[in-house]
């Protein structure tokens, strides 16, 4: 059985928003393990998401993370992402990077899973 990127993003992604997260953090932890998947890493590809799903039900997860920001200010951003999912933290510290960039600031950011977000910083999505 062959089964495309795309629709299995779909599936991943709903399975996140039926143990009630947000559809735009469940697409995005989707897409980021689907990806994980089709660069070779099936050990953090979608296999880890009974254990997104574990981490959920115990409450070590944040379903509906609040990331806040405790200290902003000459390139150096300090998160709070709410025990929130990785992938959705790095997108919230990503996303403050480019903005930053954005003012001819100097930006870092030090996260796992980087190669995804590093294409979002160059404006450019992984291809399917």
């Amino acid at each position: 059985m062959n089964v495309t990127a795309e629709s299995l993003t779909g599936f991943v992604s709903g399975i996140f928003q039926a143990a009630g997260c947000n559809e735009a953090d469940a697409r995005d932890m989707a897409e980021c393990l689907v990806q994980t998947n089709l660069w070779g890493i099936d050990s953090h590809g979608v296999l880890r998401t009974p254990e997104y799903l574990k981490r959920f039900q115990s409450g070590a997860m944040n379903r509906q993370p609040e990331i806040r920001s405790l200290k902003a200010g000459s390139g150096l951003e300090v998160l709070d992402a709410d025990n929130g999912a990785g992938y959705v933290a790095g997108r919230a510290a990503m996303t403050g990077m480019v903005r930053e960039g954005a003012r001819g600031e100097t930006s870092i950011v030090i996260f796992g899973a980087l190669a995804r977000r590093v294409l979002l910083a160059s404006g450019r999505s992984p291809s399917w």
